[in-house]
């Protein structure tokens, strides 16, 4: 029973630290669908499944996507236009994205993915800000 009361406590304390992470995304081209971000530690990056997700209306321009309860720590961000609803990015034979999409930092996208260092915040107890620019 005290290990039930002590794990219990522990867990509480681990959730009083997460904090809200909010993402801004630019370059949003039309009002179809959701913007999707996922805030995601490095094993999962690219091709896993994100501990955390958001999503918001998509609408042009830039939309601001709140990622709640965010643990501390540093992860990379990952955000795609799911212009069609059906919850993942769609893409052509080759594999190349056919929704807008976009990484942490704004980073380059070369014939591959971005490192998971060139993608990654550093998320404080405070929570985090930041931005991305999607590509279409």
């Amino acid at each position: 029973m005290r290990v039930t009361i002590a794990l219990a406590v522990a867990l509480m304390a681990g959730s009083a630290d997460a904090a809200d992470v909010v993402v801004h995304v630019r370059g949003v081209a039309n009002d179809r669908g959701e913007i999707v971000v996922g805030i995601c530690a490095a094993d999962v990056f690219i091709g896993g499944t994100c501990a955390y997700r958001g999503m918001a209306p998509a609408r042009s321009g830039t939309v601001p996507v709140v990622i709640a309860g965010v643990a501390p720590g540093t992860y990379a961000v990952r955000a795609y236009h799911d212009e069609n609803g059906n919850h993942r990015i769609d893409r052509n034979l080759l594999g190349i994205p056919l929704e807008g999409y976009g990484f942490g930092n704004d980073a380059r996208v070369v014939l591959a993915p971005p490192s998971f260092a060139d993608a990654a915040i550093t998320v404080g107890e405070g929570g985090a800000e930041t931005g991305l620019t999607l590509r279409y």
